[in-house]
Order: structure tokens, then C-alpha cells, then sequence
């Protein structure tokens, strides 16, 4: 209790509350499952000192009111959002790089629908897993220093990028000043401080990944699959996955994973720890929707 609680959490909590009057608890309470729950999700830490967890109060039902200087982003800008349907009807070497925003806004069927409806590829960020099934033949994997190569040579020479909900980190890009560049960018993100910290965006769209999705949807146009994505099924097929099949050695991890998969028909929700297991399962357990892979990133 000597210890600066709220101190010593502020630079890893989306915000904190130090209570000072029991009654204070609902209110406090009701609102920091909004801020954790809104915009882009985080932790909310609530410091109760114990003479304040053993004091009393009496509960009044009351009405939850607007929270003063925050204000979740919504719709993205109307003309932005033009602007980047006119990249995307326009690009040859377009992909999707999609990560744990489209999870948490619950875009996941519009993202499907985006990708099916222009025929463009989709790599994703552990995070990410599941937003976009791994089975559809769209899905090129996770990108990066942990992922499939064919994920990364499609991000390296692509020629538009539309990344949504995910912050270009250094486990996908690498040298930032090396990476992806011929490719111009759209990133839609909720948090405005991710857009231009990593990557410049041609076209950023502060919102929220779902509701800036319903907007572009009705402006992006049908699209054929062309010598693109002829060359990045290519470079998937030359350039799988692989690892140690000898029986002599035993049993490979991967193998396993992979098999975990089989077993289940990639159905399964999946738990890791942070490490190589965490790798293995990102790489070979495939799964087909989102909160389905369980993983701290």
C-alpha cells in the first residue's frame, strides 16, 4: 500500500483511477470497463487503499454520463475514405495488412467481404490471427521476422498497402527505411497517434475500423485476379514453411501444431505462452475466425 500504485502504472495502463471515497466504486467502475472497452482497448487500473475497500456506502442507481476529453473515434473522414477507394480501385500490386484492430472493432465479416469482393491478398499480425481466415486461398500468413516468407515478399513489393488496425511494429517491417518501398500506404487505425509514427500513409483515416470498412465497402470496385497474385501463389509454393520430417529425430513441434489443426479442423480456441510454442502456433495452426487464438502480443 506504501507503493505509488498509480505512478508505477501509468506508462502500461490506458488510464487509472486512485479511489478516495467508497461511493465513488460504481461510477468509477462503470466507467473504466468503458474506457477499456472503447476506442483502442487497453487496461484500466482501479487503486482501492484498504480503508476505503472497508468503508460503506449506500448504492443509488443512477445513469451513465459522458466522459469529459475522451471521445472514441467513430466514421472516418468522408473525402479520406474517397480518396483511398480511388488507391484501391486503382492499385495492381495492392495487399491487406490487417491486425488486432479489426478483432477488437468486430470488423472481421467486412474484411472478408472487402478482400473477396477486390480478389486482394491478406497478410496479418499475430494479433490479427483469425480476423481473416488462414484457409481461404486470400491468405498469405503472418508477415516478419517470425512468419512465412511468402507474407513478407508480398508486403516488400507490393505496390499499395491498406493496413488496417495494425502499427507497422519492427517484428513486420524490419529497417522501417527498407521496407515496402514502392508501396504507397492507407492506414486506418482508431488510435491516432499510429498513423505516420512507423510508416508515412499516403492516405491516414482516423476511426474505427469497422464503421470506416461499411463506409469503403460501397466505393471499391469488383476486381479480377491478375499476373500479381499469379506471382504470389508462385512464391507460396516455392517458398513453404518446412521443417525436420526425419522420424529418426522424433516427433518435430511443428508437426504436432500442424496436426492439432488436422485433428481439429482448425476450430479450436488456442492458448500459447510467450515464446517458440507461441511462434509454432502462430505459423501452423491456422485459424478461421476471430478470438480464436488466445496470445499476449
Amino acid at each position: 500500500q506504501e507503493a505509488d500504485t498509480i505512478g508505477v502504472t501509468m506508462p502500461i495502463t490506458k488510464h487509472n483511477y486512485l479511489l478516495k471515497n467508497a461511493c465513488d466504486l460504481p461510477d468509477v467502475v462503470r466507467e473504466a470497463f468503458y474506457i477499456a472497452r472503447t476506442g483502442r482497448p487497453g487496461p484500466v487500473l482501479i487503486d482501492v487503499p484498504f480503508d476505503v475497500s472497508a468503508a460503506a456506502c449506500t448504492w443509488h442507481d443512477r445513469e451513465f454520463s459522458p466522459i469529459p476529453g475522451y471521445d472514441p473515434p467513430g466514421p472516418g473522414d468522408p473525402e479520406l475514405v474517397r480518396k483511398a477507394a480511388e488507391m484501391i480501385n486503382a492499385a495492381e500490386k495492392p495487399v491487406l495488412y490487417i491486425g488486432g484492430g479489426v478483432v477488437s472493432s468486430g470488423a472481421s465479416d467486412l474484411l472478408r467481404e472487402l478482400a473477396r469482393k477486390t480478389n486482394i491478398c491478406v497478410v496479418h499480425t499475430t494479433m490479427g490471427k483469425g480476423a481473416f481466415p488462414e484457409t481461404d486461398p486470400l491468405s498469405m500468413g503472418m508477415p516478419g521476422m517470425h512468419g512465412m516468407a511468402y507474407a513478407s515478399h508480398a508486403l516488400q513489393h507490393a505496390g499499395l498497402i491498406i493496413c488496417i488496425g495494425a502499427r507497422f511494429d519492427d517484428r513486420v517491417t524490419g529497417d522501417p527505411s527498407k521496407f515496402a518501398p514502392e508501396a504507397k500506404v492507407i492506414h486506418i487505425d482508431v488510435d491516432r497517434a499510429e498513423i505516420n509514427k512507423v510508416r508515412r500513409a499516403d492516405v491516414g483515416i482516423h476511426g474505427d475500423a469497422k464503421k470506416v470498412l461499411e463506409q469503403l465497402l460501397p466505393q471499391v470496385n469488383p476486381r479480377q485476379p491478375g499476373a500479381w497474385e499469379a506471382h504470389l501463389d508462385e512464391w507460396r509454393r516455392t517458398h513453404p514453411l518446412s521443417y525436420n520430417t526425419d522420424p529418426d529425430d522424433g516427433i518435430a513441434p511443428q508437426y504436432i501444431v500442424e496436426t492439432l489443426g488436422e485433428v481439429t479442423g482448425n476450430e479450436a480456441i488456442v492458448t500459447t505462452e510467450v515464446g517458440q510454442n507461441q511462434m509454432w502456433a502462430c505459423q501452423y495452426y491456422k485459424c478461421v475466425r476471430p478470438r480464436q487464438f488466445l496470445t499476449s502480443s
